[in-house]
């Protein structure tokens, strides 16, 4: 996954990458955020089709932009 996180940025130049993941998958939960450096950005009220919400996570490739989503967080 990191690999391909890498190529997103070096080949593709992307500033950042986002998903979606059950409020419930802790394993997802756990990969994104605590291994690959994800931050939930917000919350998607029913976004799956039972009703289940959804974390949409985002990472960001430039530091920069990681260091203001932060900021902007903590304003909300």
């Amino acid at each position: 996954m990191q690999t391909c996180l890498n190529e997103m940025k070096e080949v593709y130049s992307a500033h950042h990458c986002s998903l979606n993941v059950r409020v419930t998958n802790v394993g997802a939960l756990g990969l994104y955020r605590d291994l690959l450096g994800f931050m939930v950005d917000k919350e998607d009220v029913e976004y799956y089709a039972d009703g289940e919400n959804a974390y949409e996570m985002i990472k960001y490739f430039n530091e920069e932009d990681e260091k203001k989503a932060k900021e902007n967080a903590l304003k909300n």
